[in-house]
């Protein structure tokens, strides 16, 4: 990965109008095409091999394609409740020359009961930093990374809407270049060298969503505690608590989506473990890792309406506080977060949306084109 000269300049809102051609065509084409994309026969339950392009638009990469392909099967056909395992492998090149490659699985057992899902995967990326919230610096900097990773999950089904289960996460950051006049390289940021977090989490999940990529309606609530710790073999020793509720209710053929999220941290938490704002999913219009800290919490809210079989429209807006001290946090400035976007329903038995998004924050305004809900 190489910098770009001197640091990426945000996407005005009029620079995006070059876009737009190529994105409605590319919008567009999708309406003639017939949605491919995870599908296999639910009547028969047989397995299926599937491989299909992939591309992106978003903030930290820019523009991102590649190609990827995905194994969908069932550990026990006579299990007619659990939906098909996948195992998927995928690699994509981006406008930043970062690399990504990856290999997600989940499998489902003995009527859902059981999940094991996780990611295998090895990223050469590029990351933004703009300091702490206690530590701004003054411009956008970069940092880059050769990053290895293993997450796991297992979920375990232990009543009606209810579950529980443990998470095993291991990121190896190896830091290998930063901007020039660094204020990251020689700074006071634990972790400006680079190093492994890893650790053993466990959680409670109630979900009555009635769909996973796209709900209508339900509730999710997930309360979550995470231990990085030399044991597990992190070179850091933190804590994290958190929790995210969301709520889904229909209104006539419209939705209105809310999301609450607050991500809490103590002890010798390194600058890319922080939690924070930003990114496609965590508070649109910010680019991911513009703020961060110890401790964060956030709402949205969002109008999701469609007009036609396959295409919708979004309004969406929240607010987030983050700040270093638990205390302190109703001190920080309020983040805003405002915005409009396009839906296109790709695959409709499994609800998998096409979305291309416009937020705007304090100061600043982003452009997302991707897969899948923000929540």
């Amino acid at each position: 990965m190489v910098q770009y000269g001197a640091n990426l300049r945000m996407l005005t809102f009029a620079k995006m109008k070059r876009w737009y051609p190529t994105l409605l065509l590319t919008l567009l084409s999708f309406a003639f095409i017939k949605p491919f994309w995870g599908q296999t026969d639910s009547t028969t339950r047989k397995s299926s091999l599937l491989a299909y392009p992939v591309g992106f638009y978003l903030p930290e990469t820019r523009f991102g394609a590649g190609i990827a392909g995905s194994f969908n099967f069932y550990l026990n056909k006579k299990d007619s409740i659990s939906p098909p395992s996948q195992i998927q492998i995928g690699a994509a090149y981006t406008q930043n020359r970062q690399l990504l490659l990856y290999l997600p699985f989940d499998f489902y057992w003995n009527e859902r009961k059981h999940q094991v899902l996780g990611e295998l995967g090895y990223y050469d990326y590029m990351f933004f930093f703009f300091g702490t919230t206690t530590l701004p610096t003054e411009s956008k900097e970069s940092f880059y990374v050769r990053l290895p990773r293993l997450r796991i999950q297992y979920t375990r089904k232990i009543g009606k809407h209810w579950y529980t289960g443990l998470k095993g996460w291991y990121d190896q950051f190896d830091i290998y270049k930063y901007s020039e006049r660094s204020s990251l390289e020689n700074g006071p940021y634990p972790g400006r060298e680079g190093g492994a977090g890893s650790g053993l989490g466990a959680f409670i999940l109630y979900d009555s969503r009635d769909n996973v990529y796209a709900s209508k309606s339900g509730h999710y609530l997930e309360l979550y505690y995470h231990n990085y710790d030399k044991v597990w073999g992190s070179d850091f020793d933190f804590h994290r608590y958190r929790i995210d509720y969301r709520h889904f209710l229909p209104v006539k053929k419209s939705v209105l989506a809310f999301q609450a999220f607050g991500d809490f941290m103590t002890g010798d938490v390194p600058f890319f473990q922080m939690t924070g704002i930003g990114g496609p999913k965590r508070f649109r219009g910010y680019v991911d890792g513009r703020v961060r800290d110890h401790h964060a919490a956030l709402t949205q809210l969002e109008w999701r309406s469609f007009f036609a079989k396959r295409w919708g429209y979004t309004l969406f807006a929240g607010g987030a506080l983050v700040r270093d001290e638990l205390k302190d946090l109703t001190k920080s400035p309020l983040y805003y977060s405002a915005g409009m976007g396009m839906r296109y329903v790709f695959d409709i038995e499994k609800r998998v949306h096409i979305r291309l998004d416009v937020a705007f924050g304090r100061k600043t305004n982003e452009f997302y084109f991707t897969i899948g809900e923000a929540f």
